[in-house]
C-alpha cells in the first residue's frame, strides 16, 4: 500500500471513528497540534449538557459536561479554542473549496461552541470568521455553512456587539433567501424579536429583495420554497411576514398548480409539463396562490386555502391571508415556532441550544 493510500486511510478512520470523550481528553485533543480533524467535536463535547435541555430552555443556563475543566482552567480552553478556530480558517488558502471545505467550516463551529463556553471572549474571533466567510463567498459550500454562519451573527448578537447586524445585511445580499438553508442566515432575527436595531435590519433586508428582477426562477425560487422556510421560525420576524405579503402582491410569472396523490405540486408555467402530469387535474397560478397554499399546509393555524378553487374566491381567502400576516397581534411564537432540532448537528438534537 501507497504511502500516500495508508495516509488518506489514516485520515478517514480518524474522521469517522467515534471518540468518547471526557473533559480532560477533549482538552488534550484540543492540544494536540495534529488533532485538527477532532478540534471542532472536542470543543462540542465540552459545551454539550449535562442533562436534556428542552429546545425551548436553551436561552437558559444549563450545566455543560466540561464545567468542572471552565471553573479550574476555562481561560486555557478559550485560548485554545479561539487558536485552533483561527488556524483552521487560516489553512482555507490550501483548501480545495470544491472538495474539502468540512475543515473550514469546523472554524464556524469551534466559533460556536466558544460563544457557550465563554461569549465574552467569543466576539472578536467570530468577527474574523464572519469576515472570513464573507471574502470566500464564492468558494465556500454556503448551503451547508449558512446555519453556522447565522449562528455566529446571533452570538455577536447577544454579546451586544453593535457590529453584528451590518454582517446580515452583507451576507443576505449574496443569498436567494428562501432557497436551500440559506433562511438559516437569520437565527439572530427570530432570537432576537425585541432587539429594535436587528430588526430594522431585518426591514431593510427584505425590502431591498423586493427590487425589480427580484423574482422566482424555474419551479424552486422563494415563493417555491416556503415550506422549507417556514420551518425555520422566520415567520417569526414582522418584516419577513411583511416581505412574504410583497411577494404575493408582486407582478410575477404564473405557475402550474398539478393535482398529485400526494396533495399539491407546482412547476413554472413555461415548463413542459409531462404526460402522466397533462392527465392530472392542473391549473395556471400566480406566485400568490403557491404562498398561500404553502402557508396553509404548513402552518395549522393559517386560512385553509386550496389553489383548485374558483379564482373569486382564492382571491377573497388571499386577502384573509394578507391581513392575517400582518397582524403583528396574533400569538407568533405559538403559530411559527416549532419545537426546535438541532438538525446541521447530527446526533445533538434538543439537547442544546439549537444556535
Amino acid at each position: 500500500m501507497s504511502a500516500l493510500l495508508c495516509s488518506a486511510v489514516v485520515f478517514l478512520l480518524s474522521v469517522t471513528r467515534p471518540v468518547e470523550f471526557t473533559p480532560q481528553t477533549a482538552l488534550s485533543t484540543l492540544e494536540n497540534d495534529h488533532a485538527q480533524v477532532q478540534w471542532a467535536k472536542a470543543a462540542r463535547y465540552l459545551v454539550e449538557p449535562v442533562k436534556y435541555v428542552p429546545a425551548d430552555k436553551w436561552m437558559q443556563p444549563y450545566r455543560m459536561k466540561g464545567e468542572d475543566l471552565r471553573e479550574a482552567n476555562g481561560a486555557q480552553v478559550t485560548s485554545l479554542m479561539i487558536e485552533r478556530a483561527l488556524a483552521l480558517e487560516s489553512q482555507s488558502a490550501q483548501i480545495d473549496f470544491k472538495t474539502d471545505t468540512y475543515l473550514y467550516g469546523d472554524s464556524f463551529r469551534i466559533g460556536h461552541y466558544l460563544a457557550h463556553w465563554d461569549l465574552k471572549s467569543s466576539v472578536k474571533l467570530n468577527q474574523v470568521l464572519c469576515a472570513s466567510a464573507l471574502k470566500k463567498l464564492d468558494q465556500v459550500m454556503f448551503a451547508v455553512e449558512a446555519p453556522w454562519i447565522g449562528a455566529l451573527i446571533s452570538d455577536r448578537v447577544r454579546a451586544a456587539d453593535i457590529s453584528a447586524p451590518n454582517d446580515i445585511k452583507q451576507f443576505s445580499s449574496h443569498f436567494q433567501l428562501l432557497v436551500g438553508e440559506a433562511p438559516f442566515l437569520f437565527i439572530a432575527l427570530w432570537d432576537n424579536p425585541a432587539n429594535k436595531r436587528l430588526q430594522e435590519t431585518g426591514d431593510e433586508v427584505f425590502k431591498s429583495m423586493m427590487k425589480d428582477g427580484d423574482e422566482p426562477h424555474s419551479g424552486t425560487g422563494r415563493a417555491f420554497d416556503l415550506d422549507g422556510v417556514v420551518s425555520t421560525h422566520l415567520l417569526l420576524v414582522p418584516a419577513f411576514r411583511r416581505y412574504v405579503v410583497q411577494v404575493m402582491l408582486s407582478k410575477q410569472p404564473r405557475a402550474l398548480a398539478i393535482r398529485t396523490r400526494l396533495g399539491v405540486a407546482f412547476q413554472s408555467d413555461d415548463a413542459s409539463i409531462s404526460v402522466v402530469d397533462a392527465h392530472r387535474p392542473h391549473i395556471s397560478v400566480s406566485v400568490a396562490d403557491i404562498v398561500a397554499y404553502k402557508i396553509h399546509k404548513v402552518l395549522k393555524d393559517a386560512p385553509n386555502f386550496d389553489p383548485f378553487w374558483p379564482e373569486a374566491k382564492r382571491a377573497i381567502v388571499r386577502t384573509k391571508i394578507y391581513k392575517w400576516l400582518l397582524n403583528d397581534s396574533l400569538d407568533w411564537e405559538k403559530i411559527a415556532k416549532n419545537p426546535w432540532h438541532f438538525w446541521f448537528d447530527e446526533g445533538w438534537e434538543d439537547t442544546v441550544p439549537p444556535t
